[in-house]
């Protein structure tokens, strides 16, 4: 056997003994060393199966990452598996439409009607409503989780009670009982504003909040729907701008991004040896190499050890 797997497996059964040790277990990734201190009930540890220093071969899986910021995140425990920058701030774009959705869900019900009166000259991404149209709101939000739709962010954000305006206080509201620390939310959309900003951790937070609901965890792994007015007579149809969804059977959404100053964004959720994690990409080159490189090095080199 080599030095270097003889170092490998002696830091492997340090690692995993130290985890099954503690209550509250903390992990490290071989890239950032942080440590995250969390409560834990569940019966899974995920623990890394190694280290830089041990394997370097390890390094080979992150070359090359053009992504500002990273994150993967063990879902069930919130145990940090890998990072970079977790908490810079940086613009979020349409990660944004994850804490519209949440905003809408708490002030409408899903199945109230509400008519499109404005928003409908948005920039960016649009589904395309006409003025006068009536629609569901489980079929706005479904446009906004799916498509990225502007156009119906923009219609449940002046639907709210106080306006517009109110609608951003009410997500920034969320945002401080969700403690996003990194997080300024200033308009529905996530289109450019020099102070709307976000981290990749909030984005995980975030994120997590928004896969507890089950519809919002539907509509984010469909790679495409058709929504119907409450008249019948106008269908559009929903394409998911996911890309990894139709290319990884193991995506199970969650909700890209991209903006001029935002760069590309994706907030992905996997199934990773048939446990969730999140992989968090911000301020990329190409959001889908950077996500499928940290994807790899986690089949790689991370495991999950029973309790």
């Amino acid at each position: 056997m080599s030095t270097q797997k003889q170092q490998f497996n002696q830091f492997q059964q340090q690692f995993i003994t130290l985890l099954q040790s503690t209550t509250q277990p903390s992990l490290t990734s071989s890239a950032s060393a942080s440590l995250v201190d969390l409560d834990r009930s569940e019966s899974q540890i995920a623990s890394i199966a190694a280290a830089t220093s041990a394997v370097d071969s390890s390094s080979n899986f992150l070359n090359d990452i053009s992504a500002t910021a990273y994150l993967a995140l063990d879902v069930e425990s919130a145990a940090i598996l890998l990072d970079k920058n977790l908490g810079a701030q940086l613009y979020p774009a349409s990660t944004v439409k994850l804490m519209t959705a949440l905003v809408a869900r708490d002030v409408f019900d899903l199945n109230q009607v509400v008519a499109v009166q404005n928003g409908l000259y948005t920039d960016g991404h649009r589904v395309g409503f006409s003025y006068g149209q009536q629609f569901l709101v489980r079929d706005l939000v479904a446009a906004i989780l799916v498509n990225s739709g502007n156009d119906a962010a923009m219609v449940l954000a002046n639907h709210h009670p106080q306006g517009y305006d109110g609608f951003v206080q009410a997500m920034n509201e969320k945002a401080k009982t969700l403690n996003l620390k990194h997080t300024v939310f200033k308009n529905p959309t996530g289109l450019d504003e020099y102070s709307q900003v976000s981290s990749a951790w909030d984005l995980s937070i975030l994120a997590r909040e928004a896969i507890k609901d089950p519809f919002f965890k539907q509509l984010a792994q469909l790679p495409q729907m058709v929504v119907t007015d409450i008249s019948g007579q106008y269908n559009y149809t929903l394409f998911n701008t996911n890309k990894l969804l139709a290319q990884h059977r193991e995506v199970k959404g969650l909700k890209t991004g991209t903006t001029p100053l935002a760069g590309e964004v994706l907030i992905s959720l996997w199934e990773v040896k048939a446990q969730p994690v999140l992989i968090i990409v911000m301020q990329s080159d190409n959001r889908y190499q950077d996500t499928l490189k940290i994807y790899r090095w986690l089949q790689t080199y991370v495991v999950w050890q029973s309790s």
